[in-house]
């Protein structure tokens, strides 16, 4: 087993590793106990350096030192994605190591990604036998019933994993998803219900069930979970990161910032800091949303969101032409995210750029044509520029993906008023009161004052 912290400083193992690599370039003997060699590959893995630990579990090898080299070397292989040289590497070390569980966890890890699930299945099952923790055995069967679509046995499998290990992340996803999948996420309810009445001051069986009431659309339940958890563990930081989302669903801003903020304490990731700056952005404080948004970039200047997230704000400030940049990189990170290229659109409709602003639009609706807001500021544009039958033309073709969708009709009632065309526009208007009857102020923006206005009081009359 290798070792999981460094008992002597970290100085020493940096040395230790200067050494490691001198040697490598001078090709000279340089002797390492088998305890320094494990010290050292846990130092290249804590670096993420993978190449070096390689190379370190080598020199172990050759000087045939534990069994458990060849084990690590398989591991580092597939972390490296050279899953067929970890296997078999793994092939060696089970000629000396035939009834290791670790081993052949590993071993069907890398048959699963190798596509053999068959024979992952059979060494899973070998495994099951000999290993005295099942939790993340059961998980990986669970894994090869999904790679197979049969969803229900994987779900078995990922409810058995949890019971053995409550804290077993993946599993729980992966049982969140498939269940989901099934349809059957709101009937499993109860048995996340039951971990929490067999576990009643389990922080983490308070904090499963809130992930559930979050999936299922439920916040408010969500949020109770959650504050239980916190309650149990006040140090919980991924409690009160999932407490600050949920709150932002709600629209609960002040409140999402507070708990975010707490989170902070415990961790510090891009995505938390957008979370934080989209709560500040959401009550109209962009200054100090920004802070946040470029924090998140210090970060990890690939994170997309936090590029969107500047834009946006910039946007708000009425820096149109900052913001363009912060759009651009955001969809160059992530160019399938509509709401992307709807901020883009957006910043070069308002400098003038129409034709720039009607393409990012075009990409926006290709990705999302059920956004009814995309088709309204697309046509926005036409109307702006007195093209009223485009602007028509363009919510209709809206209204074939959402037809039923009250502000699409309202304003392809005014379009096409606008247009001359009354009596189309009246069928849609009559179509719009009938869905949302308070929704007719919005036909006053485009006719404050005008015989079209009577008509239309007219039409809502009847209505009332």
């Amino acid at each position: 087993m290798f070792l999981t912290e460094d008992p002597n400083s970290n100085q020493k193992h940096q040395g230790l590793a200067q050494k490691f690599e001198q040697s490598l370039q001078t090709k000279e003997n340089f002797y390492l106990s088998s305890e320094e060699f494990e010290y050292l590959i846990d130092y290249y893995v804590q670096k993420n350096d993978l190449p070096n630990a390689l190379m370190a579990c080598e020199k172990a090898i050759e000087w045939q030192y534990s069994p458990d080299f060849r084990a690590k070397k398989a591991e580092l292989l597939f972390e490296l994605q050279r899953p067929a040289e970890a296997l078999s590497e793994i092939r060696n070390a089970r000629q000396i190591m035939p009834y290791d569980s670790e081993l052949k966890i590993l071993e069907s890890e890398v048959l699963l990604k190798l596509g053999q699930v068959d024979k992952a299945q059979i060494v899973l099952k070998e495994a099951l036998i000999l290993s005295e923790t099942k939790d993340e055995i059961y998980y990986l069967l669970g894994e090869t019933k999904r790679k197979t679509n049969q969803i229900q046995e994987a779900v078995l499998y990922y409810k058995k994993a949890l019971e053995c290990n409550l804290k077993h992340e993946n599993a729980l996803y992966a049982l969140t998803d498939g269940l989901e999948f099934l349809g059957k996420l709101e009937e499993s309810v109860p048995f996340y219900q039951s971990f929490t009445n067999e576990n009643p001051f389990s922080a983490y069986a308070w904090f499963v069930l809130g992930l559930i009431y979050n999936k299922l659309g439920n916040f408010q339940k969500a949020c109770e979970s959650y504050e239980y958890a916190i309650a149990l563990d006040e140090n919980f930081g991924q409690a009160h990161f999932h407490l600050g989302c949920t709150l932002m669903n709600l629209e609960e801003f002040p409140l999402a910032y507070e708990a975010l903020q707490e989170a902070l304490k415990y961790e510090q990731s891009a995505e938390l800091y957008c979370q934080l700056a989209n709560s500040l952005e959401k009550t109209m404080h962009y200054e100090r949303a920004l802070t946040f948004y470029k924090k998140a970039l210090e970060l990890d200047k690939q994170y997309p969101d936090a590029w969107y997230g500047v834009g946006i704000c910039l946007a708000s400030l009425q820096k149109w032409f900052e913001s363009l940049h912060f759009f651009r990189k955001a969809i160059q990170l992530n160019a399938e995210i509509p709401q992307f290229w709807a901020g883009l659109a957006e910043a070069e409709n308002e400098i003038g750029n129409w034709v720039s602003s009607i393409e990012a639009y075009e990409k926006a609706i290709t990705l999302d044509p059920t956004e009814p807001n995309l088709w309204l500021n697309w046509a926005l544009i036409y109307y702006q520029q007195g093209g009223y039958q485009e602007a028509a033309d363009l919510v209709l073709e809206g209204l074939e993906e959402s037809p039923m969708n009250p502000s699409l009709l309202y304003h392809a009632t005014a379009y096409l008023m606008l247009a001359g065309k009354f009596q189309d526009a009246f069928e849609y208007l009559e179509n719009a009161l009938i869905l949302d009857h308070e929704g007719h102020s919005i036909l006053f923006e485009f006719f404050p004052h005008s015989e079209a206005r009577q008509a239309i009081d007219k039409i809502i009359n009847q209505f009332s």
